[in-house]
């Protein structure tokens, strides 16, 4: 990476004119050294199957021949890459190997630089993650959109980045890891089944429950009715019986009418 400056002012200095203008903004140029080459070999081709680039800093397309071909998208992603480092001072992706950073670039996230560095701009880590995202067609779709949004940023305007909702995150980890989604979406299925099993179950017990016990007030209703009216029966008979004696004693029949109430 190289800075250019006009050299207009020191010249113009030096020649005794103190009416130097200043120089222009400096120039800032993007160049990378990992993919140079000796052009004293005979054969400029690459070899099939190599990996070009700085594992941390490339985009899933560029580890994974399958994840789709490489353009426009993949320069984003580099650039964002550049933008993270300049947050963090880090690569977005890194790894104990080559094989564990690429395996990282095709699977896991970049760590949010405002989790480390609370003080970074949100709109400016939305730009950022925006230009690391896992799909190409998710980053900014040109160099002008990313410009675009980078100036509005600046101009303190809403960026057109949005920052992934709790569920774009969780959408975005399901295709990364498909089986164990899949996975993770039968366990679920099986809970919400048992659970609304179990609700059921419950809901029958206690159905059951207010039968039986409305069951068992009605039974013991029944029993004092029938009591009453069998006491009522007895008490009418004995009544009838006691009155045909004739030859009891007063003290007797006083006895028995005692008996019988």
């Amino acid at each position: 990476m190289e800075i250019e400056t006009d050299g207009a002012m020191e010249t113009e200095l030096q020649t005794g004119d103190l009416q130097a203008r200043p120089p222009k903004a400096p120039r800032l140029r993007i160049t990378d050294f990992g993919l140079t080459r000796d052009l004293s070999v005979p054969s400029g081709m690459t070899r099939c199957g190599s990996v070009l680039g700085t594992p941390g800093y490339m985009s899933p397309e560029q580890t994974d021949s399958g994840a789709g071909s490489i353009g426009w998208a993949t320069d984003i992603y580099g650039l964002g890459g550049i933008l993270y480092f300049m947050l963090r001072r880090k690569p977005p992706i890194e790894g104990s190997s080559l094989l564990h950073t690429i395996k990282n670039v095709q699977q896991q996230q970049p760590v949010p630089p405002r989790s480390i560095r609370p003080d970074i701009p949100v709109d400016l880590e939305s730009i950022c993650l925006k230009c690391l995202e896992k799909r190409p067609r998710e980053r900014y779709q040109s160099t002008s959109e990313l410009q675009s949004d980078l100036l509005r940023f600046q101009a303190g305007l809403p960026v057109q980045a949005r920052r992934p909702s709790p569920m774009d995150r969780a959408l975005m980890w399901c295709r990364r890891r498909p089986a164990v989604s899949a996975l993770a979406a039968s366990l679920l299925i099986v809970l919400a089944f048992s659970s609304i099993a179990l609700e059921f179950l419950l809901v029958h017990s206690n159905s059951l429950k207010s039968l039986s016990d409305r069951n068992a007030t009605r039974a013991a209703v029944e029993r004092d009715r029938s009591r009453q009216a069998l006491q009522a029966m007895t008490s009418g008979l004995a009544s009838n019986w006691l009155g045909a004696q004739r030859e009891l004693t007063p003290e007797q029949r006083s006895f028995l009418e005692d008996t019988i109430s």
